[in-house]
């Protein structure tokens, strides 16, 4: 058995020394071609259904071959961590409209020869937004008289571009009568975050993201108890101060309503569920005094709603958002002005909350523009409407200012930086009245152009600290304009159009302001 034994090791051996010396020179080698992936950024931003995410990369093959030879196979993914994951093309070239949720999101760019096996990997990352995240609310009326929501988008690192017609798929009846547009801001929860459209036709909040509504989207949809189909917003509190989105006070929620009532809610505990009016006094909870639609308050940080009675012309106060009720106030004997009128004979034609810190109002004076056919005289209130409310001054309204039409005038807009009012008299011109005691006097400003004004408002919002006024004016075609302008901090007034702040192809916008959040 050993003989075998042996005789099969050393034939094992030498079979195996013949096959290495056969196998020789019998391979052939091929270089394995590599792959080099540009013009792919590190990041992309894309809005939200109407915009694409577009990417052409640059391939450069080593052995000279075509990209786009069938055998290499393209993969484009979107992944979100902890959340989906979706393949959103199969070409070299990328050209997907961004229909996943408003987020941030992983890019996986995957390329594969299908003969070799190889894969090369680009990553990257790309969020969707929102067009109407950021910029100006615009609202006003077309040439057929039918409201019309635009805006100038400005995302950061983009050029401001106009959307005009941002009700096209709301799904709301057609609107008349364009009142306001803004967005909640974002304090509070973001269950709590609206755009509300207030017209004469009625008031509709709309989704923030989508833009869509309904006409049940109406105030009743936040009330605790059943009211009536029509209840219309006509203003809210706290606005937008700063270019954030954010505003004067987290959580707190104020609102008046076209019948005169005024409700207030705690939305960060309740939801922004409302239930019973507040406009009342504490020993009768079930008289309501109709409120004005002005509500003064301190811009930079809301402590109180001061609100006007206009059944017994008399300013009132209302403190928390956990109250039931509001509260009288009381006027010394050496007081500037009064809070209850009934005497004087004065009611309220305008009010406006400004970012004006004179007498140590920090946080932005307010003023009210009071009429008095008895005394045959206007007046100017001026207060800082905190808990308590502290009166600063009040001014006549010179004889010149109400020659011009001061007292009937289409639209005010006061400064916070001087004591200037500019007003559009009923000769659809404009006027600065500077009321500083001593020193009184209108004058009409210049704008450059004789097309008819159609909105001025000072900027609270974006830029709070540097009182542009922003003007839109209108043609005979309806074709709207609106300019912003830099006033001077001496002498008359002049405006100074802003350098590529002038917007054309606009409609007749009668109101505007800022969205800097979702």
């Amino acid at each position: 058995m050993k003989p075998k034994i042996f005789f099969t090791l050393v034939s094992v051996a030498l079979l195996c020394v013949t096959c290495k010396n056969e196998d020789l020179g019998n391979y052939d080698y091929h270089e394995i071609t590599d792959m080099k992936i540009a013009g792919i950024d590190s990041i992309y931003q894309v809005m939200v259904d109407v915009g694409f995410l577009d990417i052409t990369p640059a391939i450069i093959l080593s052995d000279g071959g075509n990209p786009d030879d069938p055998r290499y196979e393209y993969l484009w993914i979107s992944n979100k961590l902890m959340g989906r994951r979706d393949t959103i093309g199969h070409e070299r070239t990328l050209h997907w409209q961004a229909s996943l949720p408003i987020d941030s999101y992983d890019l996986y760019f995957r390329v594969t020869d299908k003969e070799t096996g190889m894969l090369w990997k680009f990553n990257a990352k790309y969020n969707i937004v929102s067009y109407h995240s950021r910029g100006f609310l615009m609202i006003g009326e077309n040439a057929q008289g039918k409201v019309q929501v635009q805006m100038l988008s400005m995302l950061t690192g983009q050029d401001t571009v106009l959307y005009t017609n941002l009700l096209a798929n709301s799904e709301l009846p057609e609107l008349t009568g364009p009142k306001e547009v803004f967005h909640t801001g974002s304090s509070g929860g973001t269950n709590t975050r609206r755009i509300w459209v207030i017209t004469e036709s009625g008031s509709y909040w709309i989704d923030r993201f989508s833009l869509k509504s309904s006409p049940i989207n109406t105030l009743n949809s936040f009330m605790l108890t059943p009211h009536i189909p029509a209840l219309n917003l006509v203003n809210l509190a706290p606005r937008i101060k700063q270019q954030d989105g954010g505003t004067g006070v987290n959580g707190q929620r104020f609102f008046i309503t076209g019948d005169g009532n005024m409700y207030a809610s705690y939305i960060s505990i309740y939801g922004g569920i409302y239930e019973f009016p507040v406009n009342c006094l504490a020993n009768d909870l079930n008289t309501y005094f109709p409120a004005s639609p002005c509500m003064f308050y301190a811009l930079n940080s809301v402590n109180a709603i001061v609100w006007y009675d206009t059944n017994n012309e008399r300013f009132m106060i209302y403190t928390s958002a956990l109250n039931k009720n509001s509260t009288l106030l009381t006027d010394g004997a050496n007081d500037s002005f009064p809070w209850n009128q009934e005497k004087t004979g004065r009611t309220l034609i305008y009010g406006e909350n400004t970012r004006d810190t004179e007498g140590g109002s920090g946080d932005g004076n307010s003023f009210a523009i009071m009429h008095s056919d008895t005394e045959n005289s206007t007046f100017i209130y001026k207060f800082y409407a905190k808990n308590p409310p502290q009166k600063r001054a009040c001014y006549t309204v010179s004889a010149d200012a109400r020659t011009v039409g001061f007292d009937q005038a289409e639209f005010y807009a006061f400064s916070s930086n001087r004591p200037l009012v500019f007003f559009v008299a009923t000769d659809h011109k404009l006027y600065c009245y500077d009321y500083n005691p001593g020193n009184e006097r209108v004058y009409p400003v210049n704008i450059g152009t004789n097309d008819r004004i159609s909105m001025i408002k000072f900027d609270r919002e974006c830029e709070p600290t540097s009182d542009y006024l922003y003007i839109a004016t209108c043609n005979a075609a309806n074709e709207g304009t609106l300019t912003k302008y830099s006033i001077n901090t001496m002498g008359e007034a002049v405006l100074t159009p802003v350098p590529h702040a002038t917007w054309t192809g606009l409609v007749k916008i009668v109101n505007m302001s800022w969205r800097g959040s979702e």
